[in-house]
């Protein structure tokens, strides 16, 4: 668990509000970051890229784990700053700065074994998606891979929104999870901690974006967090998790 050394502040029982109003991160490492550095261990001399790390949950138990070439990106100063300082003297660890999608990083071609994407990806549009996938991608490895975790849109908060989502996808729009107004959604104790953009995703949908974009699909699936309040609680279906793989080429 984080060192609340600095008294990080708790939005939820598990749940960190970000400093840069960018949702929350996780208090704890989930079973997704568990299994994208599983991974990364069975893959020597590689990256491990932690993309928008927050404070550094992912990122700290990369390194708990022995991970050497761990690489956090996060565009929040304040985050960074937690992350030096808690983070120092890691091995082959270090914080790039990146503002944008996508985003171009100082390593090598082929040298990544893991992106982790955890509870990033709904603030990025689908343009911005793709246009890093085919950056990412010649990071990567082959056989390398992106494990995602992302909102969808059967989340409590989001259920006048559910039909028309579902309304866009039998019309084939191609970004039918966009929401503009996301403030609109959300109740007072969480309006100040995300911006107005956002962007849901549904397995299938999700893994539209990865198939289109050269990724074999390891894993793809529904699940809920323990940690979510019960305003956010729909039906089990709250998160997608994907597992995506590279081949090169």
């Amino acid at each position: 668990m984080l060192s609340n050394e600095w008294k990080l502040p708790l939005g939820y029982a598990g749940l960190i509000p970000t400093a840069n109003a960018m949702g929350y991160m996780l208090a704890n490492p989930s079973s997704l970051i568990k299994d994208a550095v599983a991974f990364a261990k069975s893959k020597p001399d590689t990256h491990f890229v932690d993309i928008g790390a927050a404070y550094g949950v992912a990122t700290q138990y990369a390194l708990e784990e022995g991970l050497e070439g761990v690489v956090a990106v996060e565009p929040g100063e304040e985050h960074i700053a937690y992350m030096q300082t808690q983070f120092v003297n890691k091995v082959n660890q270090f914080v790039c700065v990146c503002d944008s999608m996508p985003c171009q990083l100082p390593l090598e071609d082929d040298s990544v074994s893991v992106f982790l994407l955890s509870r990033v990806l709904h603030f990025f549009s689908k343009e911005e998606v793709e246009n890093s996938l085919v950056i990412m991608k010649r990071y990567l490895m082959p056989g390398g891979r992106f494990y995602v975790q992302t909102l969808s849109p059967y989340v409590k908060l989001f259920d006048s929104f559910i039909l028309e989502f579902e309304a866009k996808v039998k019309a084939n729009e191609p970004a039918p999870g966009v929401i503009n107004n996301l403030q609109s959604y959300l109740g007072d104790k969480d309006a100040g901690h995300n911006p107005d953009f956002f962007h849901v995703f549904s397995v299938d949908t999700l893994q539209q974006v990865f198939i289109e974009n050269g990724f074999n699909i390891i894993e793809a699936r529904y699940e809920t967090s323990v940690v979510y309040p019960e305003s956010m609680k729909l039906d089990g279906r709250e998160d997608v998790v994907l597992i995506a793989e590279y081949s090169g080429g």
